[in-house]
């Protein structure tokens, strides 16, 4: 499949916003409450629109296979007060269809240079519990840092380090 990896663009967010929306249907049903997965597709133009807000200074990566938005990642630095002088990846999302093809590395790849080029030589990203992804992330390299929690719905996470 031909696939690139590119910054966003304004007409890509609205997309964007629904791989958010497909990702944790397909990849949390299971494990969060239906109501949350329902609001997500609701408030997809809202997230969308909020994400347009701070356009010059985002920090997102979109993955296009055969020319179409079907992935991401977000970037930048960490949110977790314990880690502010390291990076984070904040979110990678690849719609189900298309994952297992070395795309989730790409982007994991590409966003660890951005946060270079942001003077980072260390990063953290946060995954839920339940999520498959916790194996990509150890594979990645990632150390177990310590628990955390996914404030919206007070579920636990596993919070990995990585030098990068």
């Amino acid at each position: 499949m031909n696939y690139k990896i590119r910054k966003i663009r304004k007409d890509d967010y609205k997309k964007v916003a629904q791989v958010v929306t497909m990702s944790w249907n397909e990849t949390y049903k299971d494990i969060v409450p239906k109501w949350f997965l329902d609001e997500l597709k609701k408030n997809e133009e809202e997230r969308a629109n909020q994400m347009l807000v701070d356009f010059e200074n985002n920090n997102y990566l979109v993955l296009e296979v055969n020319k179409e938005v079907v992935g991401f990642v977000w970037y930048g630095i960490a949110t977790d007060e314990d880690y502010k002088n390291h990076g984070e990846i904040k979110a990678l999302y690849i719609i189900k269809k298309y994952q297992g093809n070395g795309y989730g590395k790409e982007l994991f790849k590409e966003a660890v240079k951005e946060l270079k080029k942001m003077k980072f030589d260390k990063m953290i990203i946060s995954c839920l519990k339940k999520n498959p992804a916790n194996e990509f992330y150890k594979h990645m390299g990632g150390i177990y840092l310590k628990d955390g929690e996914f404030k919206k719905l007070k579920l636990p996470e596993n919070i990995y380090y990585f030098n990068i």
